[in-house]
């Protein structure tokens, strides 16, 4: 039996939902988070990753756990302003891809992204890099990194400069 793949997303949610006790309403919403979120770290970040890679597939779990928490407002609330403080310091890129996405969400859903939040993403998108970075034999893909590293820099710049767009609660 042949099954659509339209059909098996829509069964895969049923099942999700079913698992989860959440409404399809609410598991579309996280699935729809998932998708926009990693999209934009692709695009904006890790431009060269291998979805494939074990750094890039325990990016996609802590994504998915965001996920989840940002969709039923569940975030960690939590603020350590030393580490904060460390984070923004150390991981600068890596903090202007992140606070990229929470702007991005923050315009489609009118829900900031906590700070507590953002630093979760931003250490587990600093662990994917520096896995990443261990198995680079050549200069050509660290090079590729750090253009993709300035242009997330350069979009970070010009996302704080345009003007909100209307949002879509969740």
């Amino acid at each position: 039996i042949e099954i659509p793949d339209a059909e098996v997303g829509y069964i895969a949610m049923h099942i999700i939902a079913s698992e989860f006790q959440k409404s399809r309403r609410t598991v579309s919403k996280t699935f729809e988070v998932i998708d926009l979120a990693l999209k934009y770290i692709r695009d904006n970040y890790l431009t060269d990753v291998k979805e494939d890679s074990l750094a890039y597939t325990r990016l996609v779990t802590h994504v998915k756990y965001f996920a989840q928490r940002y969709v039923d407002n569940k975030e960690s609330m939590d603020e350590d302003e030393l580490l904060d403080q460390t984070i923004k310091e150390r991981f600068q890129r890596e903090v202007c891809c992140i606070e990229g996405l929470s702007e991005m969400l923050y315009r489609k859903y009118g829900r900031p992204v906590t700070v507590s939040e953002e630093n979760y993403l931003v250490l587990h998108l600093r662990t994917c890099v520096a896995n990443m970075e261990r198995y680079f034999t050549s200069p050509a893909p660290c090079v590729t990194l750090y253009t993709a590293l300035l242009s997330c820099s350069r979009k970070c710049e010009a996302q704080s400069s345009s003007q909100p767009t209307p949002h879509v609660p969740l």
